[in-house]
């Protein structure tokens, strides 16, 4: 039974650290290229809408 819930907890942590590490050099990476922090979090605001709009396409699409 351990093994198993170890499993799940792999396999959600991994996605999840994949995107926190994404987000972070998505973020560095603006502030390298010399944004505010206004457009920084502009930018960071933006990617979360994108991302929220293709999590709903993708969800709409598997149920239709």
């Amino acid at each position: 039974m351990l093994g198993i819930v170890r499993a799940v907890l792999l396999v959600l942590a991994v996605p999840l650290m994949m995107a926190v590490v994404f987000v972070v050099s998505y973020a560095l990476t603006c502030i390298l290229d010399g944004a505010t922090p206004e457009e920084l979090i502009e930018a960071l605001a933006m990617l979360y809408e994108q991302a929220r709009e293709l999590f709903t396409r993708a969800l709409s699409a598997a149920f239709a």
